[in-house]
């Protein structure tokens, strides 16, 4: 850790807070492949880990987004993570929450990473702790929405599980072989990062990156046996719709459903791989 990293991870915060966290998670799909592509671009590899990574960038700027709707009262919801916070507000504040929050997911996450805990995902734990923080303090403190059971899935439309199922699988699969013959645990991730760019041109593009991860860890974890991580693709996609039902649904914060599932399905890979 060095002192340049943390003006990195600040200023990803900030860039964050004006393209929108969506946004930001786009850019860093689109740095993650071409660090990937250019191996030896170390300036991008950096760029992309101390100030552009998801934990860094995007968890930075929701805690900002809860901030600026609820604290500061901007023109808009504190869910609206795909919303610039540069506005006709202007508002200082705003930007350097973005930042703060983004430095201290840096260094968490890094303090954290010298542990050397396998698969366990500890950008995604900071993501949820800082986001419950951001429901507490900067939001209505209601954690969960009590009424999910009333969403028709889990009433007359239960058949829908099993087209969330098939879709995590396929994506599950496809994660899976790419982590396999590339080597790269991280590359499907990033493209599926990158992918949120149909999520502007269709709203109903599915965000898939909590899928491609949870594939990659279990493929590595089971060595290399993809229909291991077609299984978790298939789970990452029922965990992600959960939670956003339960966690994500009348609240007055953003606690991101994918980094949710990425953290609880990392942890499940874990305990079932290594140490059972």
């Amino acid at each position: 850790m060095s002192v340049v990293a943390l003006i990195i991870a600040f200023c990803g915060g900030v860039v964050a807070a004006v393209t929108g966290a969506l946004q930001a998670c786009m850019l860093a799909g689109i740095m993650g492949i071409l660090v990937y592509i250019f191996p030896k671009a170390s300036l991008l590899s950096n760029m992309l880990t101390a100030g552009f990574i998801p934990y860094v960038s995007f968890g930075g700027c929701v805690v900002a987004t809860a901030y600026a709707a609820n604290i500061r009262k901007f023109e808009l919801a504190g869910t609206d993570i795909h919303k610039s916070l540069y506005g006709p507000r202007k508002d200082v504040s705003v930007l350097c929450v973005s930042g703060i929050f983004a430095v201290l997911g840096y260094v968490v996450t890094y303090s954290l990473s010298s542990i050397k805990i396998p698969i366990i995902d500890m950008g995604s734990m900071w993501c949820i702790a800082s986001e419950v923080f951001a429901r507490y303090f900067f939001g209505h403190k209601d954690l969960i929405n009590t009424e999910f059971k009333s969403i028709p899935r889990y009433k007359n439309q239960k058949r829908e599980w099993f087209f969330y199922a098939f879709w995590g699988a396929v994506i599950g699969l496809l994660a899976s072989f790419i982590v396999v013959k590339t080597g790269n645990m991280n590359l499907p991730f990033f493209i599926s990062l990158a992918s949120l760019i149909f999520m502007f041109i269709d709203g109903n593009f599915p965000a898939t990156h909590h899928i491609s991860m949870t594939a990659a860890y279990a493929v590595v974890a089971s060595g290399g046996n993809i229909l291991v991580g077609a299984i978790f693709g298939a789970l990452a996609e029922i965990t992600r719709i959960f939670c956003a039902d339960v966690l994500n649904t009348k609240v007055s914060t953003h606690l991101d459903p994918p980094a949710t599932t990425i953290g609880i399905l990392s942890v499940v890979i874990f305990i079932l791989f290594k140490i059972i």
